[in-house]
């Protein structure tokens, strides 16, 4: 009995870490900046996504579950926000982290709009991305990448945010 509720102790805890809630300030990144390992994996929407989604303009590439409560409500904001953000100047890249192409239907509940490039990674991509340096790896979902048009990460956001704050974001990057 004491070993199961010390697991569910630990599985809760690990689950409160991974899905984070907290809307802190973006780690902006200064000196030389990363670019994100390159991929190519299944889109939602048929083919594959590859850097060439985001390349060339600023944009966003989160990284998410949909059994995270705090990234379905970042699916939304993506939602709305792509209702009039000018996808030839910006893009948003959405990286369902596990599963594959497995879990579609379950990822195709939260997004209905084609111009957010939605991406089924099977954990490879999630586990390049732990080459990156120290301070862009990921510590909790949703965790959002600022790229700008050079495709370098300028700015780490993690937890959920409100499409206001993410045009901004992409905007100032012009």
């Amino acid at each position: 009995m004491k070993k199961m509720v010390l697991t569910t102790l630990l599985l809760s805890s690990v689950a409160l870490f991974a899905c984070q809630k907290k809307q802190e300030e973006g780690t902006k990144l200064t000196g030389k900046l990363s670019t994100l390992p390159t991929f190519s994996i299944p889109s939602l929407w048929g083919g594959t996504c590859t850097p060439k989604d985001y390349l060339g303009k600023p944009a966003i590439v989160e990284v998410w579950s949909y059994r995270c409560p705090h990234c379905r409500h970042q699916a939304k904001y993506f939602e709305e926000l792509a209702k009039d953000l000018d996808f030839s100047k910006y893009a948003i890249v959405s990286i369902h982290s596990g599963g594959g192409e497995r879990v579609k239907d379950e990822v195709a509940k939260h997004f209905t709009n084609k111009k957010i490039q939605v991406c089924l990674d099977d954990g490879s991509y999630s586990k390049a991305l732990r080459t990156l340096p120290k301070e862009l790896q990921i510590r909790g979902i949703p965790h959002m990448y600022v790229v700008n048009a050079k495709g370098e990460v300028t700015e780490i956001l993690r937890g959920a945010r409100p499409a206001s704050v993410i045009r901004k974001k992409l905007q100032s990057l012009k």
